[in-house]
């Protein structure tokens, strides 16, 4: 960011910042009153109407979480395809099959990867240190491996993830893009 001699930000990421465009910052609700930014909290304090209401707003966490979920999903993912046989190329779906990744994913057995599955997966494949009394990360990463919404993640999710893997994994730089 760049300010002017007041302290005002006036360009971000090298782009000057206009006036008459609203712009989305990242924050949470209680920052804007708290003391945490004295401008924000200057005007909010003074113009309570302008606060967002209940609910029109983006949580920010949740938002993090998402992104955090989505990443580890795609290093889980990354980490179990090199241990199925013959391996998975990540950019590829001729060596990737569904049916391998729910079996090294799902240890019940019955066809659906739980939470708890992948709760121990995070610290068995990557290393993450896991608390059984906190599954939060755990649950957002199987919210974002449900590809279909239907609270379950089965076969059906890993084939329509691989389908995806084209558009979202470079194979020359061997990343992960952004949606």
């Amino acid at each position: 960011i760049e300010q002017d001699e007041t302290g005002a930000v006036t360009h971000v990421n090298g782009e000057r910042l206009e006036e008459n465009r609203i712009y989305w910052v990242a924050t949470k609700i209680s920052d804007l009153t708290n003391g945490q930014s004295p401008p924000w909290t200057e005007y909010y304090t003074s113009n309570k109407a302008a606060l967002p209401a209940q609910g029109a707003y983006t949580n920010i966490n949740a938002e993090l979480m998402s992104f955090f979920a989505r990443n580890i999903w795609r290093k889980l993912w990354d980490a179990i395809s090199e241990e199925v046989e013959e391996g998975c190329s990540i950019g590829s779906t001729e060596d990737c099959t569904p049916e391998e990744m729910l079996q090294a994913m799902d240890v019940s057995g019955n066809g659906i990867v739980s939470v708890e599955e992948i709760h121990t997966l995070l610290n068995e494949k990557l290393g993450l240190s896991v608390d059984d009394r906190e599954m939060t990360l755990a649950q957002y990463v199987h919210s974002f491996a449900d590809t279909n919404g239907d609270g379950t993640v089965t076969k059906q999710d890993f084939e329509l993830f691989i389908q995806d893997m084209e558009q979202n994994y470079d194979e020359e730089e061997e990343i992960w893009r952004l949606p």
